[in-house]
């Protein structure tokens, strides 16, 4: 059999555009192995709605920080920390919009819970919406991720508030994943 130029560039291509299928999930700018599945610190999928980069939500509660706690009020409106968020933080509101949107959630928020006789450091609490959808079911697993990389997962089996407690040297959020939706 012979083989031309043409061949051999055209199975080589094949090669790298499988590989590349099964290396990433489209995401861009990601760091070390998948982003989408072992992070999402840094990348925005483009085509994988359920990984998202968060860091702009500044949701960091070391000691001395911003811990921000964001609440969806409807009609695609937050508040942040109890005052609603004007049209001054267009970049904020598709990020939530999109946390909500993607994740159904309408509350989050992150806190210092450190002291001496407790085992975490800090907590993260999340409430989710009902689905809207009648074959979906109310549970969820997500993924956070902070700026160490470590990362926490969430089962929430109904809608409510759940929260996971963690420790880290940098517990500011970056990114969250859905572990249901592969």
């Amino acid at each position: 059999m012979n083989l031309s130029i043409e061949h051999v560039l055209l199975i080589l291509t094949f090669i790298f555009l499988f590989y590349h299928h099964l290396g990433n999930c489209g995401c861009i700018e990601g760091i070390r192995g998948n982003p989408c599945i072992e992070s999402c610190s840094g990348a925005l999928c483009t085509t994988y709605p359920k990984c998202l980069e968060i860091s702009a939500l500044d949701l960091d509660p070391s000691p001395g920080s911003h811990a921000f706690s964001y609440e969806y009020i409807g009609n695609l409106q937050w508040k942040v920390n109890g005052v609603i968020l004007s049209g001054e933080s267009p970049d904020i509101m598709i990020l939530l919009n999109q946390l909500y949107v993607n994740f159904r959630i309408i509350k989050i928020s992150v806190k210092d819970i450190s002291a001496w006789w407790r085992e975490y450091d800090y907590e993260i609490t999340v409430e989710i919406a009902p689905s809207n959808k009648r074959w979906d079911s109310d549970s969820l697993k997500l993924r956070f991720f902070d700026e160490s990389e470590d990362y926490y997962d969430l089962l929430i089996s109904r809608t409510g508030a759940h929260s996971v407690k963690y420790n880290s040297k940098k517990p500011k959020l970056t990114g969250v994943r859905n572990l249901d939706e592969r």
